[in-house]
């Protein structure tokens, strides 16, 4: 079989006859992993039990093997320095024009240095955009969906950023925004969410029974499949569970 790379959905893509060679570049030791009870037990257990402290972001599901399709182009740099250029896949279907009436203009005055990087998540389409704490994140979440004009999900994982957020998505879109957690599910075709809030409302409960577990996934998907972007604020917290299950 050759190497392809399969892009499913803006969430995940998958690798095949590439699984080691991915699993090894999606592959990292969790920062303060030598603190962990689980990581203890592994040590004292001589490997047996516990966890030894690495995260593998390539996952192994009934169908394949996935990782997140935001690391795409990681993945086809570290391939490419070991002289593998795999075919990739994209069968993403081409979002529908937004029925959202979006401001026209700009609505504050860029620096520099958020217009680079406004052009390069446009042309890029997927990755990760690195900022440090202050430098105006949440202006570039605003104004990037401003210029895609498509219906967004926008994750956080505090419910201060929540409120900040949407605020500021609100301000510099035009648009009416909606908000999902801090005890309100208000969404709208522009919605600002926790993941925990979210988590919550579509994961069916432990007990509950197949069928029932089923329909809230199905309820789950239909829900989630209506927003063609996906944003996640404070990204180096998605290999967590919860992060994970949306």
């Amino acid at each position: 079989m050759s190497q392809q790379i399969i892009i499913h959905d803006n969430l995940y893509a998958q690798a095949i006859e590439l699984r080691s060679l991915v699993d090894e570049c999606l592959t990292y030791k969790s920062k303060g992993y030598i603190w962990s009870q689980a990581y203890k037990m592994f040590r004292d257990s001589g490997g047996t039990r516990g966890w030894d402290g690495t995260t593998h972001m390539l996952k192994n599901w009934d169908d394949g093997y996935f990782f997140p399709t935001g690391l795409l182009q990681y993945v086809l740099d570290f391939l490419n320095l070991r002289w593998i250029t795999p075919e990739v896949i994209d069968e993403r279907i081409a979002p529908a024009p937004s029925v959202i009436t979006f401001a026209s203009q700009p609505q504050i005055t860029l620096e520099k240095h958020q217009e680079e990087a406004l052009e390069a998540a446009e042309e890029a389409g997927r990755g990760v955009i690195y900022y440090p704490t202050g430098s105006g994140k949440g202006i570039i979440i605003g104004e990037l969906v401003r210029r895609l004009r498509q219906p967004t999900l926008i994750l956080v994982d505090k419910k201060d950023l929540l409120t900040q957020l949407h605020a500021v998505v609100q301000q510099l879109t035009g648009a009416p925004v909606g908000i999902i957690g801090g005890g309100k599910w208000q969404p709208g075709i522009v919605t600002v969410a926790t993941v925990q809030a979210l988590t919550a409302k579509l994961r069916a409960p432990k007990k509950t029974n197949p069928r029932q577990k089923r329909a809230m996934r199905l309820e789950a998907l239909a829900f989630l499949s209506q927003y063609h972007c996906l944003i996640i604020d404070e990204t180096h917290h998605s290999p967590a569970d919860t992060f994970e299950a949306v």
